[in-house]
């Protein structure tokens, strides 16, 4: 897969990108259908601890009607890029909860979470989003509403302690009529952890 830009018009996010393209050339796609019942899916990005270095493109794509509940982790590396990419189909409805917990034992790490997250007609996206570094993580969430009717109800957690550094960037990207985004931050920072909103 070519993994786009979450952001578009910056050259940063156009070479980590390309980065993420040589790194993790195989998209991990996921397709969730519709069930009689409503699945749990989660997934887990966990960084062996033998590999400096952590790349992930995983893809989840919610079918046309389906009801899911997704859990997505992330570990830690000394350099982590994940993106994240969920298709929410028509008329589907999608709970998140999106977290990563360091802990002090981790190595120093930068890392950095991409999401985006594409709604179409009449979709519904009910997000979590718990985010706890031990060292640097830049996060970007992009929700596009591409549909009319879409609903997006998104709160994240963030706390920044220690020598922490969060740097939290959301976006609501309405590219259709009659479509809603709602987000609810709420950030601390303790001790000389840092946090960017």
């Amino acid at each position: 897969s070519r993994p786009d830009s979450v952001l578009r018009d910056s050259a940063v996010c156009a070479a980590l990108a390309e980065r993420l393209q040589v790194s993790a050339p195989s998209e991990l796609t996921v397709r969730i259908p519709r069930f009689e019942h409503t699945p749990v899916v989660l997934v887990a990005v966990e960084c062996e601890p033998a590999f400096a270095q952590s790349y992930a493109n995983v893809t989840l794509d919610v079918a046309d009607g389906a009801i899911a509940e997704l859990a997505v982790l992330h570990g830690s590396a000394s350099f982590s890029f994940h993106r994240l990419t969920i298709r929410v189909g028509r008329g589907s409805s999608v709970t998140q909860l999106w977290a990563h917990l360091g802990n002090e034992s981790d190595v120093p790490a930068h890392m950095l979470f991409e999401r985006k997250v594409i709604l179409a007609t009449h979709a519904q996206f009910y997000d979590a989003s718990v985010f706890v570094p031990s060292s640097v993580l830049r996060v970007v969430s992009n929700v596009t509403p591409e549909g009319e009717g879409a609903v997006a109800q998104c709160g994240t957690a963030i706390v920044a302690s220690g020598y922490s550094v969060i740097d939290y960037e959301p976006l609501q990207d309405h590219t259709h009529a009659n479509s809603q985004t709602h987000l609810r931050a709420k950030v601390i920072a303790g001790q000389r952890g840092r946090a960017v909103f």
